[in-house]
């Protein structure tokens, strides 16, 4: 007894009763064992390569698309038998969307990532789209109060479906280009994503169909968030669409009342569509009355084999049909994430994030409609509703995340992102399964995971403390996807402004290696000036004499033709004028000597020079003797005697000149 009253003080230590404390230990070892679960996968997914994936994109794919053309014909039999027509005409068109969605997926499977990642292709990809969209507004057809498919041949066509593959290349490309602006200024990378995607919205909105809208706005808000925009943008971005969505779903009478059938409220056959798909769902339970036995698609359920497919689902296959379902859409987003986090290229990084915003909002939207969570906005479920044009555009969403897990670099692998466009995609898997036996993704991991916890990161064993909240909102963190992005576009960047020094460095360096050469080669020029006047000089110690010519002046009287009849044509090489470049005092001395006349005593002129009146015999050959072709033109050139004394003049009276 005595024990009580201590046994009570420590039952309720600290103010906390024991039964609180062993509650706050269990939420403490749920957090722990969800902490180590979600560690443990994303450390298996992120140490793993993307080798696997292709694969599990293609069996998702498959698996949802034989999924839903079971349940088309399930849900579309009896609507057709009642019309008059055959039950296998809807499943039919069906099987043949889906052979040429397949069709779809493999040609854009196999095609290089930069092939369409060009701005060219995305201008003309969503000016397309907008075109599309506008012939909508003036040639489309109306159905249920919606303007948003054209009749051609039989067959309609959604644009507003292919035009979501549009917008995913064109903020990916916005979002890349812009980069680390995202960070700095908001507005300088978001407003420019808008200029393409505004137009597009409005004029969707136009044709009164708002569920697509959404799906937009979830795209570029799913992207922009992968993209890196901090928690303040998110926020407002959030909020900006919350209110567009009210004042769109209040704007228009139909949206009133199906906004209102969500809260209860709802009388006449607004509320039968809604109130029919939750009997369906009700139905069902867990196993489901069985495939084929659905009551409510005997016409009690508007559009069963379209938007309220999955509630025919729910009835005929239960909880469990469901759940598969759902299982199958989990497992494309993994794939999504997967690539995310080992990408090491931002482009696909944020194209990968809006293919999967699309494809997951859309899935939700439709089983959230369904289950009467959200009113009915008429959008399609992804894969599974009856449809062409939701069916191929979701086929080539699939096949780009499948381009994308094949072709991407890892991250810390070989090849980095800015190498991509030079790479084929068989060299990147090459390099990358090299790569992976050469050195463990596992050691790369590890480290990533220290320098988080180091850094208070979201790996840290003191992360856990606080309420669910806080865990949800960082659940990025927990997968990596918001530091892996940040740190690679940083890293990114980092590589081009490198990229740009060493280029300005390496002109710097050429442009010195030319002066370098330019001024090596005046040295020589001024090394060779000097050697010519040191050797002129050595031969020539006391000066040039009056009757000595320079042998620049020698050679220009060789060349003539007159002054050596006996010799051949001589052509002078380099080395002879190495030699023939006197100073400047002695060319002016040489000048000099040149221009004075001959003197009358020594009748001798410098060798090589004839005179301008030649006297008989003046004239000799090269060896000294007067050649005899220039006698007989001297003599032939003699005037008569006559001719001489005109008037009788003796030779030697005047007239004659010195």
């Amino acid at each position: 007894m005595s024990n009580a009253p201590g046994q009570t003080h420590s039952s309720t230590r600290g103010g906390v009763s024991h039964a609180q404390r062993q509650g706050r230990n269990g939420s403490t070892r749920l957090g722990s064992f969800l902490h180590n679960a979600i560690s443990s996968l994303y450390k298996r997914s992120a140490s793993r390569d993307l080798a696997d994936v292709p694969r599990l994109i293609l069996l998702v794919c498959a698996g949802l698309t034989v999924f839903g053309v079971i349940m088309v014909l399930s849900a579309s039999s009896v609507s057709m038998i009642s019309q008059g027509m055959s039950p296998f005409s809807q499943v039919t068109r069906q099987v043949m969307f889906a052979a040429l969605g397949a069709a779809a997926l493999g040609a854009i499977a196999v095609l290089k990532v930069q092939r369409y990642r060009k701005m060219w292709v995305v201008n003309i990809l969503l000016t397309l789209a907008i075109l599309a969209q506008i012939a909508v507004l003036a040639i489309g057809t109306d159905i249920n109060g919606n303007r948003n498919w054209i009749r051609f041949s039989g067959i309609q066509i959604q644009p507003s479906e292919f035009s979501k593959l549009a917008i995913v290349l064109w903020i990916a490309m916005v979002m890349t280009r812009q980069g680390s602006k995202l960070k700095e200024k908001t507005s300088r990378a978001i407003f420019p994503a808008l200029f393409g995607l505004l137009p597009l919205m409005l004029l969707i909105l136009a044709g009164k169909d708002l569920g697509t809208v959404i799906v937009y706005a979830f795209i570029f808000l799913g992207m922009v968030y992968i993209a890196g925009a901090n928690r303040k943008t998110m926020v407002w971005l959030s909020i900006i669409l919350i209110v567009s969505a009210v004042v769109g779903s209040i704007s228009s009478s139909n949206r009133r009342e199906r906004l209102m059938s969500v809260l209860g409220v709802c009388t006449g056959s607004v509320c039968d569509q809604s109130q029919a798909g939750g009997v369906a769902l009700a139905t069902g339970g867990f196993w489901g009355v069985g495939l084929g036995q659905s009551r409510q698609k005997y016409n009690y359920l508007p559009e069963a084999h379209n938007d309220y497919i999955f509630a025919i689902i729910g009835e005929e296959l239960g909880l469990l049909g469901t759940l598969t379902v759902v299982l199958l859409y989990l497992g494309l987003i993994y794939c999504a994430l997967r690539i995310i986090a080992r990408t090491a290229d931002p482009f696909i990084r944020i194209a990968t994030g809006g293919i999967i915003a699309w494809l997951s909002t859309q899935a939700i939207v439709n089983m959230a409609m369904v289950s009467g969570i959200l009113p009915v906005i008429g959008v399609p479920l992804p894969f599974i509703s009856y449809g062409g044009s939701s069916l191929i555009s979701s086929m080539l969403a699939a096949g780009m995340l499948y381009a994308f897990a094949r072709q991407t670099p890892l991250v810390g692998g070989p090849i980095p992102a800015a190498d991509l466009t030079k790479q084929t995609p068989r060299e990147v898997r090459r390099a990358n399964e090299d790569w992976k036996r050469r050195l463990s993704l596992q050691a790369i991991v590890e480290d990533e995971r220290l320098q988080l916890q180091e850094a208070g990161g979201a790996l840290g064993k003191d992360y856990w403390g606080g309420g669910l909240l806080r865990r949800v909102k960082e659940l990025p963190s927990w997968l990596g996807i918001t530091q892996r992005q940040r740190e690679h576009t940083r890293k990114t960047y980092e590589q081009r402004a490198q990229a740009r020094a060493d280029r300005a460095a390496e002109r710097r360096r050429e442009a010195e290696h030319q002066e370098a050469l330019a001024h090596e080669e005046q040295r020589i020029q001024r090394e060779r000036q000097r050697l010519r006047e040191q050797r002129f000089q050595e031969e020539h110690p006391n000066g040039l004499h009056t009757h000595e010519r320079v042998p620049q002046l020698r050679r220009k009287g060789d060349a003539h033709p007159a002054s050596r009849p006996s010799q051949g044509k001589q052509r002078s090489t380099p080395a002879d004028h190495e030699d023939t470049i006197p100073l400047q005092n002695l060319q002016k001395r040489t000048n000099a000597n040149r221009a004075r006349h001959r003197s009358s005593s020594s009748g001798r002129l410098p060798a090589g020079l004839r005179p301008l009146h030649p006297q008989p015999g003046s004239q000799t050959s090269s060896s000294g003797q007067p050649s005899a072709g220039t006698s007989r033109q001297i003599r032939r050139q003699q005037p008569s005697q006559s001719q001489q004394n005109p008037r009788g003049r003796k030779p030697g009276q005047g007239g004659s000149r010195s």
